[in-house]
């Protein structure tokens, strides 16, 4: 059976008579040390810290009063419940007590029980402080880890809200390095595009060694730890942080679920990104598309006219060169050799025709190619 340790009690008085008093009457009950002036006092506090001070009022060459003013001005101490004892139990007296910062007053001579009575409830007292601070350090924590946390998740926001001003994929990595210094971290991140990835920092040198580790890590897990660094992960995006505060169990599991968050938030920008960089390039594609069209069209335009002058051409030359042969003809019946000759010339103009045709065809050909293209 574990017994229960006595509460410590530290007496101090000048009389040896009285400090005997007390080691009598309380050692049954308490731990009991006695010391015969206030420097005593506080050197004995400093190296132990009792659960009460039963403490004289007049002792040199340091009283009472200035022995519990140093105490409470100790911010290193914790609170030390005091009963000053004293054979002076005037009004005024009792509020110097007070006002030097005394949790009672006993005043001498007094009853053993009195004492103990006392003693026992100011004991109880010190423990109910002891849970109110403990209640209020605690409240202190809930509320700071609460602030710190929404300031974190707020960078991360901000990140999200920023980053729709990036247009390109420097810039959001800038955004990136602008949020992890707000985070008091440090890191390098990778972007794939198109199967390509580009590493980038916060300066423009990139790391060898860092670029290695991303360039081989798989990115099939979240998070990946290695002691303080780690790696976050999340499609096309990877973000290596090179040292995470791991002694802080708290701040360290914060950061990872805020830095999991970001990455998502980086993987998706890159997307949306990505997908407006490549219909910028479509649109620029289209664009010389449809300067070929217009340049090809106003050549088909101009090749049309030549060849209907052309063919225009060709038919009048024809008819005259028939008309000509009618001339020659004229009073007599057509021989074959003359019949022959017209079908030349009729035959001659024919393939012409088909000639001068076949080149608007070629031109139809590339009107088509440069539609598929368009498509």
């Amino acid at each position: 059976m574990i017994m229960e340790q006595k509460p410590y009690i530290l007496g101090v008085d000048d009389e040896p008579g009285n400090r005997e008093i007390l080691r009598e009457a309380l050692e049954e009950d308490f731990e009991i040390a006695c010391v015969a002036d206030g420097e005593s006092c506080l050197a004995t506090v400093r190296d132990r810290v009792p659960d009460l001070i039963l403490l004289d009022v007049r002792m040199a060459p340091m009283d009472g009063l200035e022995v519990c003013r140093q105490l409470r001005d100790d911010f290193e101490l914790p609170y030390i419940p005091v009963i000053f004892v004293s054979a002076l139990g005037s009004v005024e007296e009792r509020m110097a007590g007070y006002q030097a910062g005394g949790d009672d007053y006993l005043v001498k001579p007094f009853a053993l029980d009195e004492l103990v009575a006392k003693i026992r409830l100011m004991l109880e007292y010190r423990k109910q402080v002891y849970k109110l601070q403990q209640a209020s350090n605690e409240a202190r924590t809930v509320a700071l880890t609460a602030l710190t946390s929404a300031s974190e998740m707020g960078e991360v926001l901000r990140f999200l809200q920023d980053s729709l001003r990036c247009n390109d994929h420097r810039s959001l990595a800038d955004q990136v390095f602008s949020t992890l210094e707000n985070l008091g971290l440090d890191g390098m991140l990778r972007l794939e595009s198109e199967g390509t990835p580009t590493f980038y920092n916060r300066t423009s040198i990139v790391h060898p060694l860092g670029k290695s580790v991303l360039g081989h890590c798989g990115t099939d897990q979240r998070v990946t730890t290695f002691g303080k660094s780690a790696i976050f992960s999340s499609g096309a995006a990877m973000l290596f942080i090179r040292a995470l505060p791991i002694e802080d169990e708290d701040a360290y599991g914060r950061l990872k679920d805020i830095l999991a968050m970001l990455i998502v938030g980086v993987e998706a920008r890159l997307g949306e990104l990505q997908k407006s960089l490549n219909l910028i390039k479509r649109e620029q594609t289209l664009a010389a598309l449809l300067q070929s069209i217009e340049k090809t069209t106003a050549e088909i335009v101009a090749s049309q006219a030549k060849v209907r002058t052309k063919i225009v051409k060709r038919f009048s030359q024809m008819i005259k060169e028939m008309e000509k042969a009618i001339d020659d003809t004229i009073g007599a019946g057509l021989t074959l050799e003359q019949e022959d000759c017209l079908m030349t010339i009729i035959t001659s103009a024919e393939k012409d025709t088909i000639a001068l045709i076949s080149e608007e065809v070629d031109l139809e050909r590339r009107l088509k190619q440069i539609a598929q293209g368009v498509r």
